[in-house]
């Protein structure tokens, strides 16, 4: 009997083995998918324009995803303001341009023949265009950084704010679809692309009608 009775207790034993296996395998699969609901797919990254570094950021720092979010947001706006000086002194350059503009215009206005304005032309607008180019070049990488940012910010607020996928995906998509829509720099090049077209044009007449030469008074 007693042979018995121990029979039965380690029957019981295994078989309680068993089910907690099977439960633990159960849960711990739950968990993991879980986990692989809160990564930040490559695709999702590119769409809203953050950075890739924040595509674990919900399953690598948990309960404490809020905190790191908002440490990341302090830092952000380090940055930006940053830029913002930069900005400003980009702003400045840019004024100098267009100040080094009205002085050609000038002196082509000014200009006693044509070949005088040919001259100058050929010299001081070739030169100025150059300068221009390499503002507009610096002034569109402040304005992706910005975009940059501000796409971060949100997505950083967001997260701070303990929303988790798959309503952050639904947040970010809604906020990013919104920002293009409100970009003012969206397609804000496609003037100075026309300008940039005009000035190799070799009708110079068309030329120092851009720059406002012939325009009389």
């Amino acid at each position: 009997m007693a042979l018995d009775s121990d029979m039965v207790t380690a029957a019981v034993a295994g078989l309680c083995l068993i089910i907690g296996y099977v439960i633990g395998r159960m849960t711990s699969g739950s968990g993991s998918k879980k986990q692989t609901n809160q990564i930040i797919l490559a695709t999702k990254i590119k769409k809203w324009k953050i950075d890739p570094k924040y595509s674990d950021i919900l399953v690598k720092h948990g309960k404490n995803s809020e905190k790191f979010a908002e440490s990341e947001l302090e830092k952000l706006q380090t940055k930006m303001k940053e830029n913002e000086i930069k900005v400003k002194e980009m702003k400045k350059e840019v004024d100098l341009r267009l100040n080094e503009l009205q002085e050609i215009r000038v002196k082509v206005s000014e200009a006693p023949s044509t070949a005088d304005e040919s001259f100058i032309l050929e010299n001081y607008f070739s030169s100025w265009a150059v300068s221009c180019q390499r503002t507009r070049i610096k002034s569109e990488a402040r304005n992706d950084l910005l975009l940059t940012y501000v796409y971060n910010e949100i997505f950083l607020e967001h997260v701070a704010g303990g929303i988790i996928m798959p309503q952050l995906g639904e947040k970010m998509d809604l906020a990013q679809t919104q920002k293009e829509i409100e970009n003012p720099f969206k397609k804000n090049f496609e003037t100075m692309d026309a300008i940039a077209e005009s000035m190799v044009h070799k009708n110079q007449g068309k030329l120092k009608e851009f720059i406002g030469a012939s325009k009389k008074e």
